[in-house]
């Protein structure tokens, strides 16, 4: 049993629309973690039934966000103000900083990483401020998998779940069709150069992460669950 999280990490407009096409042909529920505004975010909010949107603040000192942390979450609630959960790019946290994200309207973080973990129940983290938000790990990340020595991008490996994990995709190795991350690097250290719809660079392995992520759609046709969703079973937690 899996839920699906996206980072959508400054992804090109194509590229969103791309994998927005595949979730909206299979009719999966999926949280989408917004790191900049476009034409393709605002096409993601045309599907209240399939999406949630989330935020994807970048905290760390060298940003295009905002700079310091306050304005990066002002930044990005006005691109979406109606987000109720996040996960940090690179996983930066701090407790000032969620309880600073929980002072803002944030209910949920996805920023908790327990890799092959089996799912553990999410937990209410209280502040001295008297706000408090729901954390809800996560088991899974695309790029991270690819790190290991003998990456495993085969649906079976989930299987064993008996409640819902939550996984974490970027939309740039979904489009790659990543089984490493050589060929993310080569283009994004020749600036994207060639890197376009009409030339999609595909890779010709057997297998990679836009092959997994199509064999979590089949299996979860029609399903799926958002964060919010996952963490309402939650809301009496004390």
């Amino acid at each position: 049993m899996i839920a699906i999280t996206l980072d959508i990490d400054w992804a090109p407009d194509w590229i969103i629309d791309c994998v927005a096409e595949r979730l909206i042909k299979h009719k999966v529920k999926v949280t989408w973690f917004v790191t900049h505004d476009s034409d393709a975010i605002k096409r993601l909010k045309k599907h209240p039934e399939l999406f949630e949107l989330g935020i994807h603040p970048n905290f760390h000192p060298k940003n295009t966000q905002g700079g310091a942390p306050e304005q990066v979450l002002k930044n990005l609630l006005e691109i979406v103000p109606e987000a109720k959960s996040m996960r940090t790019h690179g996983l930066y946290q701090s407790t000032n900083l969620l309880e600073m994200a929980s002072q803002k309207g944030i209910s949920y973080d996805v920023s908790l990483f327990l890799p092959q973990s089996e799912p553990i129940n999410p937990h209410r983290l209280f502040f001295e401020s008297g706000s408090s938000l729901i954390r809800l790990p996560y088991v899974w990340e695309d790029d991270l998998e690819m790190a290991k020595p003998q990456p495993c991008l085969c649906l079976d490996q989930f299987a064993h779940f008996q409640k819902e994990a939550i996984l974490d995709f970027h939309p740039i190795h979904i489009v790659l069709n990543s089984c490493d991350m050589e060929t993310y690097t080569q283009y994004k250290n020749n600036g994207w150069k060639g890197f376009c719809q009409e030339q999609m660079p595909f890779q010709t392995h057997a297998r990679g992460i836009g092959d997994l992520f199509d064999a979590c759609l089949s299996s979860m046709r029609e399903g799926g669950q958002t964060v919010s969703e996952l963490a309402q079973d939650c809301e009496e937690l004390s």
